[in-house]
């Protein structure tokens, strides 16, 4: 059984961070946890294929923007800085969080549900869980409650990622120093329901 990590990481640890499990066979487990520790024993339990995390895991070598979120925008996906305000924070947590995962011997990847939800066609917008759940569904996951939460429901959007990561479903965006973002490849949405 191959896994895959999705994390829906918080700037800090005293904030909620959801994470999901996923399955090569698309099937999912979620919950919340507040430490790096507890996504590091995660990972380190289930040795997932790939990690996704939606959290900046670069910093830009000047300005506010990287290549990787110029990219972004230039094909309509709204991007934040990773060097703006709160975002600042998240950006530190995920770097280092990102450099422990490598050293656990695992591959960390970034991604953000919003831009995933843009490429795969669905409404990137929506911020009602239940909504947000009946979408993973139709997209072909399973396992995933009613009742998760929204940090849940993203990381579950982040597993999928790293799944799809996994098959060469993916395409990057920006690279060198500053780090890449990984997002679905257009071909996905012919796929769609994935079937594993």
């Amino acid at each position: 059984m191959n896994y895959f990590l999705g994390v829906d990481l918080a700037a800090v640890e005293r904030r909620p961070t959801g994470i999901c499990i996923m399955t090569d066979r698309l099937t999912c487990m979620t919950w919340t946890v507040h430490t790096d520790q507890a996504i590091l024993e995660t990972a380190a339990y289930y040795r997932p294929r790939a990690v996704a995390l939606d959290a900046p895991l670069g910093k830009p070598l000047r300005g506010g923007f990287r290549r990787c979120d110029r990219e972004l925008r230039g094909v309509g996906v709204n991007v934040l800085p990773p060097g703006l305000g709160p975002m600042k924070k998240l950006t530190e947590r995920g770097v280092n969080l990102s450099r422990k995962l490598r050293n656990l011997g695992l591959t960390s990847l970034e991604t953000f549900p919003r831009g995933v939800r843009f490429f795969l066609g669905t409404p990137s917008g929506l911020r009602d869980r239940r909504e947000l759940v009946e979408q993973l569904k139709q997209l072909g996951l399973a396992g995933i409650p009613v009742t998760a939460s929204l940090h849940e429901v993203d990381a579950a959007t982040c597993a999928l990622m790293a799944y799809l990561w996994w098959i060469g479903l993916a395409q990057s965006y920006g690279g060198g120093r500053e780090g890449v973002i990984v997002m679905p490849r257009p071909i996905v949405r012919a796929l769609l329901p994935l079937k594993p």
